[in-house]
């Protein structure tokens, strides 16, 4: 799994492009490639986790992304791997 830091927005984003954006994850939430977004409450940036195979995909997806194809925003992209996994249920927890 790789996590987009998203770190600043170098302009806003139309209403019109919000909605594309949140169509656009939508979608990738459906095929299973994105796996959470959420923005920060301080509304300084976002993280979006996509589950992929290598980072080249995900550097594609999520420059595919209408924020980022559009010039909007810059991200960071890094490798994570799950330890603790609380939404499971039960819990994931690392083995011994």
């Amino acid at each position: 799994m790789f996590v987009v830091e998203i770190t600043s927005f170098v302009r806003m984003p139309s209403d019109e492009l919000k909605k594309v954006h949140r169509e656009f994850l939508k979608k990738m939430l459906e095929q299973g490639k994105l796996k959470l977004a959420g923005r920060m409450i301080d509304n300084t940036g976002s993280f979006l986790v996509w589950n992929t195979g290598d980072i080249e995909e995900a550097k594609s997806l999520a420059s595919s992304d209408p924020y980022f194809a559009n010039g909007l925003t810059t991200f960071v992209m890094k490798g994570w791997e799950i330890f603790w996994n609380g939404f499971m249920n039960p819990p994931v927890m690392p083995e011994k």
